[in-house]
């Protein structure tokens, strides 16, 4: 059942996409929601299996960084250098870090 004419669906479409574009930030970091897309899209694309825990997601990066000559390729052991709270925009500066060793990894 069809209660839009074809005019008003055109301007919704038209709204939609100028809602898209006004909010849309173009050198914001990816989101939350975009960074696990691309992890299942680059898990799919190796022919592996996407991580359905936190310990299975450890050992498959660190079996990939392994692969790749990552030269420290497990965490355990390490320590902060620095052992302050850190504060604030933390999880754009993770989101960052993130993109950028995809990014790497796919050149």
């Amino acid at each position: 059942m069809k209660f839009h004419s074809s005019l008003s669906e055109k301007a919704d479409d038209a709204r939609a996409t100028f809602w898209f574009h006004r909010c849309m930030i173009v050198d914001a970091p990816p989101t939350v929601r975009q960074l696990w897309a691309l992890a299942a899209a680059l898990c799919e694309r190796a022919g592996l299996a996407f991580p359905h825990d936190r310990a299975a997601a450890s050992k498959l990066i660190e079996q990939l960084r392994r692969e790749a000559g990552h030269p420290a390729p497990g965490l355990e052991g390490s320590t902060r250098a620095d052992a302050r709270p850190r504060r604030g925009r933390g999880t754009e500066r993770l989101a960052k870090a993130i993109a950028a060793e995809v990014a790497r990894e796919l050149r």
